[in-house]
């Protein structure tokens, strides 16, 4: 005798299946999010409604101060347990350019969604910033990413509107080694002709 399954029931199924052999807690995140010419400051975990087990002690958004992690956020969070949930949380944060005032610090995000039976989604946002690494496949229950972060430099004419008023740090540091380097130059030749290490010949 045969038996037919309704499709509602076959539904039942496949999400029964997935339940048994995916436990809740396998829905993990380690993220490090790594400041690049930028300091990171302040996060705050924010629940996004599934997932980080009781008390949200499993999910945590830290910044170490030592070790080989130092200075970077660590987005760390893992599904409940014993739930048909999966994991939905935030890491909100501060970030500002190295050597700039703390009043000039932004507000970021990083929010990670990661549905029971749905497509996973991670969104980033950071005004001024470029940010690479802020994705995910949307399968899939277990990830690890690296997400770097790093300041948007623009070229902005000087008042007379002929040169770079606001330049680079990265260039001013250059051009500052380049004056260094030239100072350091002429110091040896002047040093060398002292010692008479080289001489000046003239016509």
């Amino acid at each position: 005798m045969m038996f037919r399954i309704a499709p509602a029931s076959l539904a039942v199924l496949a999400i029964f299946n997935v339940a048994s052999t995916l436990a809740n807690g396998d829905f993990k995140v380690d993220f490090d999010l790594i400041p690049v010419g930028a300091v990171i400051s302040d996060p705050r975990f924010v629940y996004g409604g599934s997932g980080c087990g009781g008390s949200n002690a499993k999910c945590y958004c830290e910044i170490p101060s030592v070790g080989p992690h130092a200075g970077e956020l660590q987005m760390v969070g893992a599904g409940s347990d014993g739930t048909a949930t999966g994991l939905d949380f935030s890491c909100n944060f501060y970030i500002r350019k190295l050597n700039s005032p703390l009043g000039s610090a932004v507000e970021c995000s990083v929010h990670v969604d990661l549905p029971y039976i749905a497509d996973n989604s991670i969104s980033c946002t950071c005004p001024g910033y470029s940010i690479l690494g802020c994705d995910i496949p949307g399968s899939g229950h277990d990830f690890n990413n690296a997400i770097v972060l790093k300041p948007n430099y623009s070229l902005q004419l000087d008042d007379q509107g002929s040169g770079m008023a606001d330049s680079p740090t990265t260039c001013e540091a250059d051009l500052a080694q380049c004056n260094v380097d030239k100072s350091l130059n002429a110091a040896s030749v002047l040093s060398k002709l002292g010692e008479g290490t080289i001489k000046v010949v003239f016509d």
